[in-house]
């Protein structure tokens, strides 16, 4: 029972991001999302990985590898989108 309630929960924890992902995608918009959050998610994402090698808990394992896939995903096209929009803005400046 403890396997299922822990499965469940990790199921609903990792898909969580994947609609966020592709929200951001197909809008290519990252203006709202928070960059320290992303990277401390992700961080502890790859932290949980870790933990779960560790003890060769495979439920923590797989779920971190899916887990890490829309957080990294997100964290690179926050930071890239917003790099290209800060690009994109010195450019139109008149001076």
């Amino acid at each position: 029972m403890v396997t299922i309630v822990g499965s469940i929960a990790a199921l609903l924890t990792t898909s969580a991001m994947f609609p966020q992902a592709y929200k951001i995608i197909r809008s290519r918009n990252v203006e709202s999302i928070s960059l320290s959050m992303y990277i401390t998610n992700t961080l502890g994402i790859i932290m949980w990985l870790t933990y779960g090698i560790l003890l060769g808990n495979m439920i923590l394992i797989v779920t971190n590898i899916v887990a890490f896939i829309p957080a990294s995903t997100i964290l690179i096209l926050k930071l890239s989108l917003s790099r290209n929009s800060l690009k994109t803005a010195d450019q139109k400046v008149d001076f």
